[in-house]
């Protein structure tokens, strides 16, 4: 994937630090804990659940298939070799369209955080939905001209987000601590409401969001080429990412609901609305527009993440020439895929004009937000199939070795991880967002874009170019 010697390849910019703060900051999506924490306190046992049966089988999957089938476009290559081209296609495709919507969502969220610093004379502007998404287009190709710069330059704006997500973390939970030490309301809230409990209909369609809330792990493999040392460094910073991630998601969901009324967050207003009422119980709401300038760091840093990570994705197909050759060209000066970078750039703008149609800023976020849940989560039921197939079959390429010794491991966490996230997809057609015909947006959108893929598929697969030949 690297090409060749002779011409421009590209850069191992990630050592084990940033590929660990890389991971963090995909994986720590904080705009998603309000949203969660929102179904009330019984969805602490979703994370129990989506812990033990998505996020450490994902791990595990992470690990073996990186050392199995080891370079760049990581998902991609591990659902296309096991279980051929078309597969891998499709496995790619939403891979790649699905943070066509998330990134979008990131970028809302961003501007949100930016009014929250100015304070409430940018009421107005933030309810206006063609200056929001406005702004969302303006720091979208701020972030593709860095990407088109090369991973030496975007990864400090991933590695500086993923630090903000520690300290916006560690004061909400010290301040929601002192809240339920000394606010009265805090009282609503006790001990025994924080341990996994029953949990209704409403609570378990919230699985689907739970588990995309964990994905990322396998961010860093997608860029398997760009790491130093990936056979290494992928399984040290899986792990290390991966029990940082889980901390800091059960501490801000649960410092969350200690601090504010379950379902009194507005999706798209997210952790800055629920830190302004955390910091009002202690009359210090002047920490409001500080903490909020931090948190518009930390979603520029995993829109950064995300964006980087996902246009590798149609590099690696316009390699195999199933999209345009031309998207696995590099910058002849910064070695970077900028074809792929620019066009995802442009798909994004495309859908955040799109939706400044929605009738609300928070409608467009929901839209947006359960359409990326679904499309995200299918290449993830390709990831724990091949592992399962991997350990059966024996599959790996010619440079590829098994990192774990026991099938067992893997086999199992194949088969959790399969059936926990074919469990999510269809529960996120359930939720009740509170948007007319959410049912048929989302599935409209989700469709859409799997038609489109099985179109461009049979085209590219039937009028595909010879390969060009190697001198």
């Amino acid at each position: 994937m690297s090409g060749s010697n002779e011409g421009p390849h590209l850069k191992k910019a990630l050592g084990l630090f940033d590929l660990t703060l890389l991971l963090i900051v995909a994986v720590v999506n904080l705009n998603l804990v309000p949203a969660i924490a929102n179904e009330g306190v019984g969805v602490t046992t979703l994370w129990v659940l989506a812990f033990l049966f998505f996020f450490l089988p994902q791990a595990v999957a992470v690990i073996e298939l990186s050392s199995r089938l080891p370079g760049e476009g990581g998902i991609y290559l591990w659902s296309k070799i096991p279980f051929g081209e078309f597969h891998g296609f499709i496995s790619g495709w939403c891979y790649w369209t699905n943070n066509l919507f998330y990134i979008p969502t990131l970028l809302i969220y961003f501007v949100n955080c930016a009014f929250f610093v100015v304070g409430q004379g940018a009421s107005p502007l933030a309810a206006n939905m063609f200056f929001t998404q406005g702004m969302s287009i303006v720091l979208l190709w701020i972030i593709v001209g860095l990407n088109v710069r090369g991973l030496e330059v975007a990864k400090w704006v991933q590695n500086t987000g993923a630090m903000a997500a520690f300290v916006i973390v560690a004061v909400l939970v010290i301040v929601s601590f002192w809240n339920f030490t000394t606010y009265d309301s805090a009282s609503a809230i006790n001990m025994s409401t924080l341990l996994p409990g029953m949990v209704g209909l409403g609570t378990v369609a919230a699985l689907g969001q739970v588990c995309y809330s964990l994905v990322g792990l396998e961010l860093g493999s997608v860029m398997g080429d760009e790491i130093k040392g990936p056979g290494l460094n992928i399984p040290k910073a899986v792990l290390i990412a991966g029990i940082c991630c889980i901390v800091l998601y059960v501490l801000a969901t649960l410092a969350v609901q200690i601090s504010v009324p379950v379902g009194s967050i507005p999706a798209d207003k997210g952790l800055p609305e629920a830190l302004g009422q955390a910091l009002g119980h202690q009359n210090i709401g002047w920490m409001l527009a500080p903490l909020s300038l931090i948190l518009s760091i930390s979603a520029a840093g995993a829109t950064s993440a995300w964006f980087a990570g996902s246009t590798r994705i149609p590099f690696v197909i316009g390699i195999d020439r199933y999209l345009p050759s031309s998207f696995g060209v590099l910058h002849p000066r910064y070695n970077t895929p900028y074809k792929a970078i620019i066009v995802e750039g442009a798909a994004s703008t495309v859908i955040i004009i799109f939706n400044s149609f929605q009738a609300t800023v928070e409608e467009a976020f929901k839209v947006l937000l359960n359409t990326s849940v679904v499309l995200q989560l299918i290449p993830f039921l390709y990831m724990f199939a091949a592992l399962v197939k991997a350990q059966r079959k024996n599959v790996r390429s010619e440079n590829g070795t098994p990192y774990f010794k026991s099938s067992i491991l893997c086999l199992i966490a194949g088969t959790a991880g399969f059936v926990i996230t074919a469990m999510g997809i269809l529960l996120t057609f359930l939720l009740q967002p509170g948007i007319s015909n959410y049912e048929f947006k989302l599935t409209l959108g989700c469709v859409t874009f799997l038609l489109l893929a099985v179109v461009i598929y049979l085209r590219r697969a039937r009028n595909k170019p010879p390969e060009p030949s190697v001198a």
